[in-house]
Protein backbone atom coordinates (compact mmCIF):
# COMPACT_ATOMS: atom_id res chain seq x y z
CA UNK A 1 0.00 0.00 0.00
CA UNK A 2 1.64 3.54 -1.01
CA UNK A 3 1.39 6.29 1.39
CA UNK A 4 -0.34 9.53 1.16
CA UNK A 5 2.01 11.32 2.97
CA UNK A 6 3.61 12.99 -0.13
CA UNK A 7 0.52 13.81 -1.47
CA UNK A 8 -0.54 15.54 1.75
CA UNK A 9 2.98 17.71 2.07
CA UNK A 10 2.29 18.60 -1.84
CA UNK A 11 -1.24 19.99 -0.91
CA UNK A 12 -0.47 21.70 2.20
CA UNK A 13 2.56 23.43 0.12
CA UNK A 14 0.32 24.63 -2.29
CA UNK A 15 -1.96 26.12 0.15
CA UNK A 16 0.41 28.56 2.23
CA UNK A 17 0.46 32.14 0.96
CA UNK A 18 3.03 33.78 -0.82
CA UNK A 19 5.36 35.71 1.42
CA UNK A 20 4.56 39.49 0.83
CA UNK A 21 6.28 41.09 -0.94
CA UNK A 22 5.54 43.56 -4.39
CA UNK A 23 2.76 43.16 -5.92
CA UNK A 24 3.41 41.63 -9.42
CA UNK A 25 2.81 44.47 -12.45
CA UNK A 26 2.20 44.03 -15.72
CA UNK A 27 2.97 46.32 -18.87
CA UNK A 28 0.98 46.59 -21.88
CA UNK A 29 2.89 45.67 -24.59
CA UNK A 30 3.39 47.00 -28.00
CA UNK A 31 0.61 47.68 -29.84
CA UNK A 32 0.02 45.16 -32.98
CA UNK A 33 0.70 46.64 -36.17
CA UNK A 34 4.64 48.32 -37.56
CA UNK A 35 6.90 49.49 -34.91
CA UNK A 36 7.37 53.41 -34.56
CA UNK A 37 10.62 54.31 -33.02
CA UNK A 38 11.48 57.60 -31.36
CA UNK A 39 13.80 58.80 -33.30
CA UNK A 40 17.37 61.10 -31.96
CA UNK A 41 20.21 62.14 -34.11
CA UNK A 42 21.99 58.44 -33.69
CA UNK A 43 19.25 56.42 -35.12
CA UNK A 44 19.62 53.91 -37.46
CA UNK A 45 18.50 54.27 -40.56
CA UNK A 46 16.55 51.01 -40.35
CA UNK A 47 14.54 52.92 -37.69
CA UNK A 48 13.46 55.65 -40.13
CA UNK A 49 11.87 53.22 -42.71
CA UNK A 50 9.81 51.30 -39.91
CA UNK A 51 8.77 54.43 -38.94
CA UNK A 52 8.19 56.37 -41.83
CA UNK A 53 5.92 53.09 -43.14
CA UNK A 54 3.84 53.22 -39.63
CA UNK A 55 2.90 56.69 -40.21
CA UNK A 56 2.28 56.09 -43.68
CA UNK A 57 -0.27 53.53 -42.61
CA UNK A 58 -1.50 55.19 -39.97
CA UNK A 59 -2.11 58.21 -42.53
CA UNK A 60 -0.31 60.73 -40.02
CA UNK A 61 1.29 62.25 -42.89
CA UNK A 62 3.50 64.93 -41.48
CA UNK A 63 5.31 63.15 -39.29
CA UNK A 64 5.90 60.60 -42.10
CA UNK A 65 6.84 63.75 -44.24
CA UNK A 66 9.13 65.36 -41.13
CA UNK A 67 11.17 61.86 -41.55
CA UNK A 68 11.88 62.61 -45.17
CA UNK A 69 15.46 65.08 -45.62
CA UNK A 70 15.27 68.50 -45.36
CA UNK A 71 16.39 69.08 -48.90
CA UNK A 72 13.89 66.81 -49.99
CA UNK A 73 11.13 68.69 -47.96
CA UNK A 74 12.17 71.60 -49.56
CA UNK A 75 11.89 70.77 -53.15
CA UNK A 76 8.25 68.42 -52.19
CA UNK A 77 5.34 70.06 -50.53
CA UNK A 78 3.63 67.96 -47.82
CA UNK A 79 0.37 68.15 -50.06
CA UNK A 80 2.26 66.36 -53.16
CA UNK A 81 4.04 64.04 -50.83
CA UNK A 82 0.46 63.04 -49.30
CA UNK A 83 -0.62 62.43 -52.16
CA UNK A 84 1.94 60.30 -53.58
CA UNK A 85 2.14 57.91 -50.83
CA UNK A 86 -1.40 57.78 -49.55
CA UNK A 87 -1.77 56.26 -53.64
CA UNK A 88 1.22 53.57 -53.37
CA UNK A 89 0.20 50.36 -52.41
CA UNK A 90 3.06 49.22 -51.39
CA UNK A 91 3.89 51.76 -48.72
CA UNK A 92 -0.01 51.51 -47.36
CA UNK A 93 0.56 47.26 -46.96
CA UNK A 94 4.43 46.78 -46.35
CA UNK A 95 4.33 44.42 -43.21
CA UNK A 96 8.41 43.63 -43.51
CA UNK A 97 11.06 45.38 -44.77
CA UNK A 98 14.15 42.79 -45.15
CA UNK A 99 17.48 44.72 -46.18
CA UNK A 100 19.96 42.38 -47.39
CA UNK A 101 22.90 45.24 -48.39
CA UNK A 102 23.46 47.99 -47.10
CA UNK A 103 26.15 50.72 -48.06
CA UNK A 104 27.32 53.13 -46.11
CA UNK A 105 29.39 56.42 -47.81
CA UNK A 106 31.19 58.98 -46.80
CA UNK A 107 29.57 62.27 -45.39
CA UNK A 108 26.64 60.37 -43.83
CA UNK A 109 25.17 58.74 -46.96
CA UNK A 110 23.41 55.44 -46.70
CA UNK A 111 21.81 52.86 -49.45
CA UNK A 112 20.20 49.92 -49.26
CA UNK A 113 18.46 47.05 -50.93
CA UNK A 114 15.82 45.24 -49.31
CA UNK A 115 12.70 42.84 -50.30
CA UNK A 116 9.52 44.32 -48.97
CA UNK A 117 7.05 42.24 -48.12
CA UNK A 118 3.38 43.47 -48.08
CA UNK A 119 -0.17 42.88 -49.75
CA UNK A 120 0.10 43.98 -52.81
CA UNK A 121 2.99 41.37 -53.44
CA UNK A 122 6.76 41.34 -52.66
CA UNK A 123 9.05 43.81 -54.41
CA UNK A 124 12.97 44.26 -54.59
CA UNK A 125 13.37 48.27 -52.92
CA UNK A 126 15.99 50.54 -52.88
CA UNK A 127 15.93 52.57 -50.03
CA UNK A 128 18.17 55.97 -49.68
CA UNK A 129 19.28 58.13 -46.34
CA UNK A 130 21.26 61.31 -45.24
CA UNK A 131 22.24 62.36 -41.87
CA UNK A 132 20.50 65.88 -41.08
CA UNK A 133 21.12 67.41 -38.59
CA UNK A 134 18.36 66.27 -36.95
CA UNK A 135 19.33 62.69 -37.43
CA UNK A 136 19.00 60.30 -40.31
CA UNK A 137 16.25 61.14 -42.70
CA UNK A 138 15.69 59.04 -46.24
CA UNK A 139 15.93 61.14 -49.18
CA UNK A 140 14.12 58.51 -51.75
CA UNK A 141 12.65 54.66 -51.92
CA UNK A 142 12.51 53.28 -55.16
CA UNK A 143 10.09 50.20 -55.58
CA UNK A 144 10.16 47.41 -58.19
CA UNK A 145 12.33 50.05 -60.30
CA UNK A 146 9.39 53.03 -59.80
CA UNK A 147 10.07 55.93 -57.39
CA UNK A 148 7.77 55.62 -54.26
CA UNK A 149 7.88 59.09 -53.28
CA UNK A 150 7.97 62.15 -55.59
CA UNK A 151 10.89 64.00 -57.22
CA UNK A 152 11.74 67.26 -56.09
CA UNK A 153 10.50 69.95 -58.17
CA UNK A 154 13.57 71.68 -60.01
CA UNK A 155 14.47 75.01 -59.19
CA UNK A 156 16.07 77.34 -62.23
CA UNK A 157 16.11 77.14 -65.85
CA UNK A 158 15.94 73.30 -67.08
CA UNK A 159 17.20 72.86 -70.79
CA UNK A 160 14.48 71.54 -72.95
CA UNK A 161 16.71 69.03 -74.21
CA UNK A 162 18.67 67.44 -71.66
CA UNK A 163 20.20 65.03 -73.80
CA UNK A 164 22.59 66.62 -76.63
CA UNK A 165 21.81 65.90 -80.33
CA UNK A 166 23.97 66.35 -83.01
CA UNK A 167 22.60 69.37 -84.23
CA UNK A 168 22.87 70.65 -80.78
CA UNK A 169 26.89 70.09 -80.99
CA UNK A 170 29.76 70.83 -82.94
CA UNK A 171 31.10 68.45 -85.49
CA UNK A 172 34.32 68.40 -84.00
CA UNK A 173 32.84 66.49 -80.73
CA UNK A 174 30.61 63.97 -82.84
CA UNK A 175 33.90 62.84 -84.65
CA UNK A 176 36.59 62.17 -82.21
CA UNK A 177 38.67 60.33 -84.42
CA UNK A 178 39.78 63.66 -86.43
Amino acid sequence: MKSSVPLLLLLAACEREAPPGPAPTTEPGPPPGPRVHQLDADSDPGQVDDTLIAHIQAQRWEPAYELMSAAYRRGVSLQRFERAVSANEYLRTTTIIGCSHIETFELGVQRRECILQSEAGNAFAQLYYARDPEGWRMTGMVIGGTPAFPSPETVGHVPSSPIPTPSSIGSEVLDPWR
